[in-house]
């Protein structure tokens, strides 16, 4: 092998790029330099304005060819007039200069329409990008390419009265007289299979006949030039826009549908619309919405039929628009979804009052979805209206109507459910579980099974909610007896997915039953279902699932380390929070995160005072302000409140003067513009008696008796509660403090 050889060879070749690369930054330099000193900008400009007063001028000469009309049969009488005209001209006039000046007016006249269509297509693209509708503008394809048609009739036509003045043409063809037509299209031949191949290869005309001498040279020239420009962009945005109609982003052929006087032709494009609309295509959802409307730019489709099948077809987009996702990316989709069903409603309720009832239902669960991916709660109140609503027309004392009341009126439940965890509202919870009763006096084991266990499952939330709110273990045992109900229905093998709905709400339940009675076999149990329903999760890959449970089988740690004042239990819990930080992100899962954040803050504060850790408590205290950078008072009331109270929990227990316990108070009081008493009775109690207790603190510190006045109301107030709820252990709690209070004062 001759390395010399190969040294030269490669030194060659990498000169050769290396020349290459130099000249191509010595160029771009050049380029900087000039774009640095303005002299681009200037070119730049005085480029645009050239253009511009071009496309100016084009724009307003193309109304000579009747392009602009709105109206086809005008439209097309002057286009052909107009250039029957200049043919007669071009061809018949006896001096060919100005038979030529005929010509070159034909030529500008043709370059005026395919830029007034090309500006209309950029037009159309814009709007269909908008998603609006488009009722009133004319398709001008076709006269586009009869414009095209037509340069390719007066080239050849210049170049033959041209040829009565000068010979620029010679060769051969088969028939005598038509050398410019031969021309012409061979040159088009050249241009047109990836332009430059002719060029490349070297080929020839391939008609024969080739142009000579310069004028000939000239005239090729220009010709390939609006060969390029009209030609050859114009076949390749017709490809274009096939692509988009055939896509169904571009809907022109539907639209000339709707513009005509065929009602099969109607029918088939509103259908086409629907379809076109449950696909995410705004243009064919606007076209529905006008239509429904009656308020399309040319007046027509106003009738009943054809509006009210417009309108259905707004339901059935509405529908798959409307579809749950786990994130935001859909919530443009749910918007449009929402508004089409409330389009369809507002027409339909005079007309079909019954299908207007299932409207009204649909609007409830996509209000609720909408509420739940957008953590708005205003949603909720909105989903209830729709319900009510819904259940003016569906009535149970109508027998075709039952079955759809009782699939309201639980739907009605799950909404109240969702509205009283929000706000912690004991009243609201107990209008849901009558609602979901309701519900099940029609509901069936045996006739709906299904859906008997949906409500038997709805039930058990809101009796935990309930039990949670009250302090009442009793809710807590109905509500096992409830989920339990729904899982002999819900099995695994049959509806998974359901399944594992309910076995995780059944370790909700007893992990709340544990925390109420203070008793660990509750806890046990709860993780023991937490951990069958995380094996699910990871069997199926649904990691995000795996994720959340693992975060309550450490919340189960937690309370389980409480119970028994384990410190390694609550090692393992704070271990288990971090990790799912690790997976769910505030930036993808916000609601989650914060969740998560409240529950590690817990686990840290437990921990800290069993080792008496400050350090573990300012850990914890930061955990809690993280959570309260997304929870806030409007949105997140309850999930506020509990952040509050715990990080009131921190404050006082780092507080090591008066401003330091101003600090926890703050947040008790913020807490307790919540939890009242009225909505949220053993959440207001838990928070009274953490408030009641920093204010003895802060009495102790300063001796001021506005906190001493103020602790002892707050003590007696919770004493007064729990001699209401028969429970004489806490009384007497209560009392030993308050007699504490008074002998230290």
């Amino acid at each position: 092998m001759d390395w010399m050889a190969i040294k030269e060879h490669g030194i060659n070749a990498l000169g050769n790029g290396l020349a290459s690369f130099f000249v191509a930054a010595a160029i771009g330099l050049l380029i900087y330099g000039l774009y640095k000193i303005h002299f681009l900008a200037w070119v730049a400009k005085g480029l645009g304005w050239f253009l511009r007063a071009l496309d100016t001028a084009l724009e307003k000469l193309v109304w000579v060819t009747g392009v602009s009309e709105k109206k086809r049969l005008r439209r097309w009488g002057q286009f052909i007039a107009v250039f029957v005209l200049l043919t007669l001209l071009g061809a018949f006039i006896p001096k060919p200069s100005i038979a030529l000046f005929f010509v070159v007016i034909a030529l500008v006249l043709i370059l005026a329409i395919y830029r007034h269509w090309e500006r209309d297509e950029n037009k159309r693209l814009s709007e269909i990008q908008k998603g609006r509708a488009i009722s009133d503008r004319e398709d001008l394809t076709q006269e586009m390419l009869a414009a095209l048609g037509l340069l390719l009739f007066f080239i050849p036509l210049g170049f033959a009265r041209l040829g009565e003045m000068i010979v620029f043409l010679s060769g051969d063809t088969p028939t005598h007289g038509l050398e410019s037509a031969w021309y012409v299209w061979g040159e088009l031949l050249k241009a047109v299979p990836l332009v430059d191949w002719s060029e490349v290869f070297g080929v020839p005309n391939l008609s024969g006949v080739e142009a000579q001498g310069k004028t000939g040279a000239s005239l090729t020239f220009v010709m390939r030039v609006m060969f390029d420009l009209l030609i050859l962009a114009g076949l390749i945005r017709i490809i274009s826009i096939i692509r988009s109609i055939n896509s169904g982003h571009d809907i022109r052929n539907l639209e000339e549908g709707l513009k005509s006087d065929d009602e099969t032709k109607i029918e088939a494009a509103i259908t086409k619309l629907g379809e076109l609309a449950g696909q995410e295509r705004r243009n064919a959802l606007s076209h529905l919405f006008e239509i429904t409307n009656g308020t399309r730019s040319d007046g027509k489709l106003k009738t009943h039929k054809w509006r009210e099948k417009s309108a259905r077809s707004l339901v059935d987009a509405a529908n798959k628009l409307t579809i749950w996702t786990n994130d935001l990316s859909n919530l443009d989709n749910f918007l449009l979804g929402i508004e089409a069903y409330k389009t369809a409603a507002q027409y339909l309720e005079p007309h079909d009052p019954i299908y207007w009832a299932t409207i009204q239902n649909e609007l409830g669960i996509a209000s609720v979805n909408l509420s739940e991916l957008t953590v708005d709660h205003e949603r909720l109140k909105q989903a209830e209206y729709f319900y009510l609503k819904a259940l003016k027309i569906r009535s149970n004392e109508k027998e075709e109507l039952v079955k759809d009341w009782a699939n309201t009126q639980n739907n009605l439940g799950f909404c109240l459910y969702l509205q009283g965890s929000s706000l912690g509202s004991k009243d609201i919870i107990e209008r849901a579980l009558s609602a979901l009763e309701q519900s099940l006096t029609e509901r069936d084991e045996e006739k709906n099974s299904l859906g008997w266990a949906q409500t038997k499952h709805n039930v058990a939330l809101a009796l935990l909610k309930i039990g949670e709110l009250t302090a009442k273990d009793a809710y807590l045992i109905d509500a096992v007896s409830s989920c339990h109900a729904a899982l002999q229905i819900r099995k695994i093998d049959i509806y998974p997915d359901l399944w594992v709905a309910s076995r995780t709400l059944s370790a909700d339940i007893f992990c709340a039953l544990g925390i109420m009675q203070n008793d660990n076999k509750w806890i046990e149990q709860a993780r023991t279902e937490y951990s069958v329903v995380s094996q699910f999760y990871l069997e199926n890959s649904q990691q995000r699932m795996h994720a959340l449970i693992q975060n309550r089988i450490a919340t189960a740690l937690f309370h389980e380390g409480t119970i028994l004042n384990n410190p390694t239990l609550l090692e393992q819990a704070i271990t288990k929070h971090k990790e799912q930080l690790d997976i769910i992100k505030k930036s993808t899962d916000p609601l989650r995160w914060a969740s998560i954040h409240n529950d590690l803050g817990a686990a840290l504060w437990q921990l800290g005072q069993i080792r008496d850790d400050k350090e573990l408590i300012v850990e914890a205290k930061d955990s809690f302000y993280s959570t309260l950078e997304v929870f806030n008072e409007h949105d997140s009331p309850s999930a506020w409140a509990q952040a509050q109270q715990n990080l009131g929990n921190s404050l006082a227990l780092l507080a090591s003067d008066i401003d330091g316990l101003k600090r926890a108070l703050s947040a008790y009081e913020a807490a307790l513009k919540v939890r009242v008493i009225e909505s949220s009775p053993s959440s207001w109690a838990h928070t009274m008696l953490y408030y009641g207790l920093t204010l003895s603190e802060a009495w102790k510190t300063t001796h001021e008796k506005k906190y001493l006045k103020q602790a002892l109301n707050v003590l007696e107030s919770i004493s007064d509660w729990h001699a209401q709820n028969n429970n004489p252990e806490g009384v007497e709690a209560i009392e030993q403090m308050l007699i504490q209070l008074n002998v230290d004062n």
